[in-house]
């Protein structure tokens, strides 16, 4: 009985475990959809550039077409890779606007909630001490709660084991009764349970 009560105070341990598992999967979440949304805007900021190169480049075609020093080709050819440099930053915006939208389900914000996305500072990212990748490992080790539980799992597990063998091992139990014979009899059952 007493390995049956161990084994369900590891099972509420592990419960909590698996309730910080979850928390963790949460703000994990969080953080990856605000990596796609920077990762868009950035995508967006590269349109824009190549945008307005090729803006320039069409710019400069045209001058040149005029002064004949380009055929009529070249000039097609700068026109359709302002084009394409047009098309490029409405995908880009559309796929900003998308990962934007993922971040609010997971934030869990209507649609219609405005905010600004704060870009990282760069300057900040690179003066950080950045620990050894073993540290960070064996930290991991001893904070997750993903290991925990698995750890606590496996615990669950060899007091399974334990219940489980207990109850192949004999239990001795003695009864003693007096009856209409002055002489005590003893009776001694050995018996097995399942």
């Amino acid at each position: 009985m007493n390995k049956q009560i161990e084994k369900n105070e590891l099972l509420i341990r592990q419960g909590s475990f698996l309730v910080d598992e979850a928390k963790n999967s949460v703000k994990l979440s969080i953080l990856q959809n605000y990596v796609q949304v920077l990762y868009a805007l950035e995508g967006v900021k590269i349109a824009e550039q190549n945008l307005n190169t090729s803006k320039d480049q069409l710019d400069q075609s045209e001058g040149f077409y005029k002064l004949k020093s380009i055929t009529q080709k070249d000039l097609l050819d700068a026109k359709s890779q302002y084009s394409t440099s047009e098309y490029n930053l409405i995908t880009a915006k559309n796929n900003y606007e998308q990962q934007l939208m993922t971040l609010k389900q997971v934030l869990e914000l209507s649609p219609e909630t405005e905010f600004d996305i704060r870009e990282i500072d760069t300057s900040i990212v690179s003066s950080l001490n950045i620990p050894d990748k073993m540290l960070v490992y064996n930290n991991a080790l001893n904070y997750l709660p993903e290991i925990n539980s698995g750890l606590t799992y496996l615990e669950i597990l060899d007091k399974n084991i334990e219940i489980v063998e207990s109850n192949y091992k004999p239990n001795v139990s003695l009864s003693a009764s007096l009856g209409a014979v002055a002489i005590p009899h003893l009776r001694i059952i050995l018996f097995f349970s399942n």
